[in-house]
Order: structure tokens, then sequence, then C-alpha cells
């Protein structure tokens, strides 16, 4: 029996089981679905009755030393009015026959006592002065109950195919239709049919590594330490262009949605290239060149209307798109920033040699969130089709994680060496490429 007769009937074997199990649970799908709630309810129960004791505690110290307070100021203001001296002043001269002396001599005796009786009186209903302020916002239960959100640990993935793909490092990966486009330190590009994991086509026509690839519609522009672009028709699977303005290693390229090609270098430059479709074979422009850069351009992504770059000084940096003006530098990991992710509108996902995910806000320049679950870098990352992300790391592992709560969902072992790459497909595959040479494809189960 052959390797692929054995692992047929290991499917069959297990899809029986599974189908036993299903029926099972339609004969009494109710009673099956009301036992996996059971945890959820009993735990909001205790829940509720924990807060409650939380609350009536915190509730109660804190009416008490409002008490204590106003009892301390009371206590005060009843002893200061008991030693008062207040009195109508003695010396004043009430002679009716001198009234107008009287007058001019005693006249601010007069205006001051009065004044210090007032006070008095005043003083004396200080408690009528107090009042309650109101809260500055409504009790959210939300952020003292918690949300509900589904526990997602039950997600799986099984490797489906291994392809020893390179002679050195695959740096990159890019899908196109139902093939994978892979990147590598050996300077190649290769063509692989996804499923089958058959290489149909080596591409040669870089003569030093491969950082970094990017697809726009039927073109692919790849990056290289020999300091040019290339872009490629994936239809004929031929270089059209060469792009050349770089002066040191392209470690990082990214299409924006406005058809533009943006370039990050060593050379501590970005560029953008107008190569909207149907230019590709024309005479290409370099837009516009950010030269103003302190550190070598580690990575790229693109933002709202905006431009997002790791940089190898630690930090992030951002610009306008449309005016190249800097906006934002965020600054918080240790070492040097390996990849960028969008996660939404707002929310930006870095990774970093320090081996930590950092959240940002990206509009604010806010961190809102350490992730720290990786012991070695963090290379890649990847946002999932499910609202989760992934990450990449040097120690070989992925890593799934709930954007929402920051939550690591769970890891995977993948490879023996660094993952320099990771990307998710259509039908919810993880590719992830590797210092080890192999190019692996994980299914979910």
């Amino acid at each position: 029996m052959n390797n692929k007769q054995q692992e047929f009937e290991n499917k069959i074997t297990k899809l029986k089981s599974l189908n036993r199990k299903v029926l099972n649970i339609k004969r009494d799908a109710q009673f099956w679905v009301e036992k996996s709630f059971e945890k959820i309810l009993s735990e909001l129960d205790l829940k509720r009755e924990e807060i409650k004791r939380e609350f009536e505690a915190k509730l109660d110290a804190y009416y008490l030393s409002l008490r204590d307070e106003l009892k301390t100021k009371m206590n005060k203001m009843t002893c200061a009015l008991q030693k008062s001296l207040i009195e109508i002043p003695s010396d004043l001269d009430l002679d009716p026959q001198n009234q107008k002396k009287s007058i001019d001599l005693n006249f601010e005796k007069i205006k001051k006592s009065i004044n210090q009786h007032y006070k008095f009186l005043s003083d004396s209903k200080i408690g009528e002065s107090f009042k309650l302020s109101s809260p500055n916002k409504e009790i959210n239960m939300a952020d003292i109950f918690g949300k509900l959100h589904q526990n997602e640990s039950s997600i799986d993935y099984e490797l489906t195919c291994s392809i020893d793909s390179h002679e050195s490092t695959v740096t990159c990966i890019e899908i196109f239709n139902d093939k994978i486009i892979s990147g590598s330190l050996d300077s190649t590009i290769k063509i692989w049919q996804k499923n089958e994991g058959i290489c149909l086509k080596k591409l040669t026509d870089h003569s030093d590594s491969v950082f970094s690839l990017s697809i726009n519609e039927n073109y692919l522009a790849s990056g290289s330490a020999d300091k040019t672009i290339k872009i490629w028709n994936l239809n004929k699977l031929e270089c059209v262009r060469t792009l050349r303005g770089h002066n040191d290693y392209i470690h990082c390229l990214k299409f924006f949605k406005n058809g533009q090609l943006l370039s990050g270098s060593f050379d501590k430059t970005i560029k953008i290239w107008d190569l909207k479709q149907g230019n590709y074979l024309s005479s290409s422009l370099c837009l516009n060149t950010l030269s103003d850069n302190k550190a070598d351009i580690y990575c790229l992504e693109e933002g709202d209307n905006m431009i997002i770059a790791g940089l190898t000084d630690d930090s992030i940096q951002t610009w306008n798109l449309k005016t190249g003006a800097p906006m934002k530098t965020l600054k918080g990991h240790n070492n040097i920033v390996l990849c960028l992710k969008q996660l939404n509108s707002c929310l930006l996902a870095s990774g970093s040699l320090d081996t930590t995910i950092k959240i940002w806000n990206v509009y604010t320049g806010q961190c809102l969130t350490t992730l720290k679950r990786h012991k070695q870098g963090v290379r890649c990352l990847a946002k999932l089709n499910n609202g989760q992300f992934v990450s990449g790391s040097d120690e070989g592992r992925f890593n799934i994680w709930n954007i929402e709560t920051g939550e690591s969902i769970k890891s995977f072992e993948a490879h023996k060496d660094k993952i320099y790459c990771i990307i998710e497909t259509n039908n919810q595959e993880i590719i992830t490429g590797s210092k080890d040479k192999f190019i692996k494809i994980w299914s979910p189960k």
C-alpha cells in the first residue's frame, strides 16, 4: 500500500468517526447545545454575585468616607463658631448729640462688624452649600461585568503541504489565483501550484537576494538587494520593466490601493512610483522620495491616506500619502520594527526583534497594548478573514490573536527555524515561509 492510499484510508476512518458523533448530536441537538452553554451560564451567575458583593462593599466604603468627611467639617465649623469673638464693637460712640461725628468715626467699624455678623450667620449654614456632584459618565456595566466573547481555542490547523522550496531563506510570499509566489535570499522567485507543491516557473532576473513581493492585478513587483525593482507580467511570467533609483537594498515593497507602488530601502528613503494599470510598459515615474529619515526602512504598510514604515532605529514613522509630509513618530519598541499590519482604520499592529507585538492607535500615536507571547523576534504579521490576526516569529512558531481582546488564541510549532513570511488564502489556509527553506500550507481542521 503506497503512502497516498494509506492517507486516503486514514481520512475515511476519520470521516466515519466524525459522522457517528454528528448523528449522535442530531438525535437531541437541543440537549447538546444547552450542555455546551452550562459553563458560561454558571460563570455568569457567579460573576454577578461576586460583582454585587464587591460593588456593595465599595459603595458602603465610599458612602462612609463621605459621611466622615462631612462630620469632620461639621465639627470643625461648630468649634470655630463657638470660639468666635464676634460682637458689637464696645467702643462705638453712639452719642445722639454728636451724631455726625459718631458716624464719621465709627462708620468703618460698623460696616466691618456687619460683615462679620453676616459671615458668622453664613458659616452657621455652611452645610447647605454642600451637594453631590453628578458622575462624569454613566456606569458602564460592560467595563465592570465584562463582555461575552467566543472562546476560540478550538481553532486548529493541520499541515497539508510542505514544500522544500529554495536553496536559502524564503523571505516573502504572495498568492495569485491558485498559485504561490515565493522570493528568497537565493535571488530567485518561484511560482508554485498551491495544491500540489509543484514548481511551475523559476524567475532568475535578480542578481541578489529577493526581499519583498507585492501584487497588483496581473502584475508582480519584486524588490532586491541588487537595488532594483522588477515588474513581472504574471500571465506571461516574464519581467516587463526594471526600476532603478535606490542606492542600497530594497527591503520592502507595497502596492497601495491607488495603484502606486511604494518601495523602502536601506538607503533610508521611501520612493513612490507611478505604476497604475496600463502604465507598466511605459516610462515609469518616481513621483516622490521621502528622504528625511535617520534610519533604514525595514517594512511598509498602508493606512488611511497614510504611509506607515517600520525603521531600524526601533521607531514607526507615518506620512501623509498625498503630500508626503511627516505625521507621527511612534516609539515604544526596544529593537528593530520588523513588520506592520493595519488591523482596521484605526489600529496598527507592529512586530519587533524585541519579541513583542504592539497595538497602536495610528492617529494619536498611542500604544494601546503590548503582546508578549513570543520568545524571539516577530518577523511577520497577517490579518485573517475571521477578524483575528496571526504572527510568525524567530522561534519557528506562528500565533493566532484575538484583535478585540489581544488574547493569544493558539500557538503552532511550524518550522525548525525563523518564520520570515506569513499569509492567508481565500480558503482560510495559512502559508508560511522560513529560513529552513520550506514553504508550508496549514489548513483549518
